[in-house]
């Protein structure tokens, strides 16, 4: 991955061959460490054909690692540049992808997701509270508490409950929520407002 981020910063225009062959790849869907390395750079790819690549790699569920390099490929698109739609899509795509619970890839979709959301989603949001993994569960209440600043741990609690979310994560999120919320009356910084990284394997290491 590392040579290829060199090969972005050095590329500043694609030659005819190189777009063909980059057509050719996202095509056929069958070179997994091509496709991946498109997924995770989508800068490299002709822009029309950019926003299709993404949205097959977020749908993608036969290979994992193409749904984990089309969540970290997010942060290579200039978001501004989306339509409403296909703001909307991709939001409801990182949502499908935390909800299959495949670990790596689901938390790095709860990375990806944040600048997807809009203050409305946050009832989405309270629905994937419940995801087995502590780094979800951590990075939606981050985007969550930072959205909704006067929630309190009482009111998550019971909207978490509404949704069905089991009793001891009920409690471990609203325990996390006052603790910062009693951090940020201190001035002092809170823990939940950055998301927690995810270490993104290479190909072979999977």
């Amino acid at each position: 991955m590392d040579n290829l981020a060199n090969l972005r910063a050095d590329l500043t225009e694609l030659t005819p061959e190189q777009e063909d062959h980059i057509r050719l790849v996202v095509q056929q869907w069958a070179d997994i460490q091509a496709v991946s390395n498109l997924l995770f750079y989508p800068s490299l790819v002709p822009a029309d054909i950019r926003l299709p690549l993404i949205h097959k790699g977020l749908c993608e569920r036969t290979t994992n690692y193409l749904v984990l390099a089309a969540t970290v490929g997010l942060t290579d698109l200039n978001i501004t540049d989306l339509t409403e739609p296909d703001r909307l899509a991709i939001a409801d795509e990182l949502i499908a992808v935390i909800e299959d619970k495949v670990a790596i890839a689901a938390d790095r979709a709860s990375i990806a997701i944040r600048p997807f959301l809009k203050a409305n989603d946050a009832e989405r949001v309270v629905g994937l509270l419940g995801n087995p993994t502590e780094t979800v569960r951590h990075n939606l209440l981050g985007w969550l508490s930072q959205t909704e600043r006067n929630l309190d741990e009482s009111v998550l609690a019971a909207r978490m409950d509404e949704k069905g979310i089991a009793t001891e994560i009920r409690r471990d999120l609203g325990d996390a929520l006052a603790r910062d919320r009693q951090r940020i009356k201190k001035g002092l910084v809170s823990m939940l407002s950055s998301p927690r990284a995810v270490y993104v394997p290479n190909l072979t290491d999977c």
